[in-house]
């Protein structure tokens, strides 16, 4: 359908629909008229009726059209009073002549109390000024006005607010918005605390580090004067270790020459004192028997001493063998030796699910069994002696342990019992040559391991070592040059 500019029907078209409408209306099968007087008279009832029609048309024209315009409206006092930020309308005295409920709630005041006030009445102080100067530049038509300024809320309160502004076209007032910044105004003053603080910080880490970089470059030079010290000194020191080293493989080289060479000299002696005793099994007093077992007795103690020293002086020079090997089955092995079937019932083992290792099979067995009879030895006197073996995981490696319930130690004398030599208990009372546990860690430290003891005196002794990760195997040898 064309429309005119007002939006309604144009006339032709709309003439057009009221001779139908006017068509369908009239009654079937009327009489035509009979005389010119009243041709004419139905000429213009015709047209009464089409004009009529023509009004009736534009009237619903017009109820549509104002529906629509009621519908906007609404829609429109809708948007105008949920808008996020306040809208007015001012006079050219400031006086607010209308408001939306979002600016209403700015002040904290309804809308019909806030309507007819000042908005210099809410302002503080300190933002008459700038608003005057603002609403004034706002009513002269100048644009893209804005003002910052601070509201006092009724009831107490006050907000920081940023306003905008332009005039009304043919009215002496002007339409203003108006936006609550407090928390931004706010997160700016932290802001800028912040980046105050953060400067005050770099200005004193630059001092720190022009400090510090004045104490590195003096440290600097002195380690640069003691750098030609140190080097002499290392030197010194690669001298004394090489040194070390030849008098410890040569004391090593000592002591199994000479642990060998006694070997049998001290079999001879036990050799011979035995068959004194077979002898003069007869004739010897009781205090010549007694001289003469003293006498087997020590020579025995001095053989299992030199056979200790000839496994101490190997282990330190037997080139390592490394296997796979199942803890289990070595512990079972060795403990069935240590403790025949007589004996099994006397002690209550304890031993735990062990995981496989990789270490030269004949050290790691010495290793064990110094352990477990160390055990056996000072658990002895104990009603039920109790020994157990087991690991644990400590600082990402597999640790082993054997424990008891024996005699225990003074913590305190902890780092003395892998010395050569150390004891801690009398001949008399644990008999031994004083050799083991140093046999035991030189075996263990081979490996690349560490060993430990914790105790406590009349509760037990537990004994930790640890085996260092298997070599990587050789390289495969280079293949045939093509």
């Amino acid at each position: 359908m064309k429309s005119g500019a007002s939006g309604t029907p144009a006339p032709g078209a709309l003439r057009k629909r009221a001779e139908e409408r006017l068509r369908l209306r009239a009654t079937p099968g009327g009489e035509p008229a009979s005389s010119a007087s009243e041709l004419d008279l139905t000429r213009t009832i015709h047209e009464l009726q089409v004009h009529q029609i023509q009004l009736e048309m534009q009237n619903e024209e017009l109820k549509r059209t104002w529906d629509q315009a009621a519908a906007l409206h609404e829609t429109y006092l809708d948007l105008y009073d949920f808008a996020p930020g306040g809208y007015f309308t001012l006079d050219a005295e400031g006086v607010i002549l209308k408001a939306n409920l979002a600016g209403a709630c700015l002040f904290g005041i309804s809308r019909v109390a806030l309507e007819g006030q000042r908005v210099a009445t809410f302002l503080a102080p300190e933002s008459c000024l700038a608003f005057a100067g603002f609403l004034r530049k706002v009513l002269s038509r100048q644009p893209r006005q804005t003002c910052d300024a601070i509201i006092q809320r009724e009831g107490g309160g006050t907000a920081h607010v940023q306003l905008g502004g332009e005039a009304i076209a043919g009215l002496p007032e002007c339409r203003v918005y108006m936006v609550d910044v407090t928390e931004r105004r706010k997160a700016e003053e932290e802001l800028a605390r912040h980046r105050d603080r953060l400067e005050e910080l770099a200005r004193e880490r630059t001092a720190a580090v022009v400090r510090a970089n004045e104490a590195l470059q003096t440290e600097v030079a002195w380690c640069r004067k003691a750098s030609d010290s140190i080097g002499v000194l290392n030197e010194r020191l690669q001298a004394q270790v090489q040194e070390a080293r030849e008098a410890n493989r040569e004391l090593d080289a000592f002591s199994y020459s000479v642990s060998h060479d006694l070997r049998a000299p001290i079999r001879a002696i036990d050799g011979f004192a035995r068959l004194l005793e077979e002898h003069t099994a007869g004739s010897l007093d009781e205090e010549g028997r007694r001289l003469l077992a003293t006498l087997r007795k020590s020579s025995l103690h001095v053989g299992q001493l030199v056979e200790d020293l000839l496994a101490f002086a190997r282990a330190g020079k037997t080139t390592l063998r490394h296997e796979e090997i199942d803890m289990n089955r070595f512990v079972a092995e060795i403990l069935a030796e240590l403790l025949p079937g007589e004996r099994q019932g006397q002690v209550e083992v304890r031993v735990a699910e062990l995981p496989p290792v990789t270490a030269d099979p004949t050290l790691l067995r010495q290793v064990l069994v110094n352990l477990l009879q160390n055990s056996l030895k000072f658990s002895a006197p104990k009603a039920t002696p109790v020994i157990e073996v087991g690991w644990h995981r400590a600082e990402g490696t597999v640790e082993h342990f054997v424990r008891d319930n024996g005699v225990g130690f003074d913590q305190k004398y902890a780092g003395k019992l892998f010395g050569v030599f150390h004891r801690l208990h009398s001949e008399k009372e644990f008999p031994g040559t004083g050799v083991g546990l140093s046999l035991v860690r030189r075996i263990v430290e081979r490996h690349g391991g560490r060993v430990r003891a914790e105790g406590e005196v009349g509760t037990g002794a537990t004994f930790y070592f640890t085996l260092g990760p298997a070599p990587s195997p050789p390289p495969p040898p280079p293949g045939p040059a093509k």
